[in-house]
């Protein structure tokens, strides 16, 4: 995340769409990626990550400029999503 917020986000996108090319593409989002204030069931919680708000928006603008055709969202956290009883 040190890298994505030096480097500005709008740049790793770009840095994506040049390195993965046109398509077909097929996304797969890392839970782990987000703060764990915005994602309580990743995995690995550690403060400092990327915002939900960046992350649809870095999704979006992905989306925009690749040729997708299919995505998904990985490794949730059973045990740390289920909320308090």
């Amino acid at each position: 995340m040190h890298d994505v917020r030096k480097l500005g986000i709008e740049a790793i996108v770009e840095r994506t769409v040049e390195i993965v090319g046109p398509g077909p593409v097929f996304l797969s989002v890392d839970v782990d990626v987000l703060d764990p204030a915005f994602a309580p069931g990743t995995g690995t919680p550690e403060p400092g990550r990327m915002t939900s708000t960046d992350l649809l928006w870095a999704v979006r603008a992905l989306a925009e400029r690749l040729a997708l055709v299919g995505a998904d969202v990985v490794e949730v956290s059973r045990p740390r999503s289920d909320p308090p009883t």
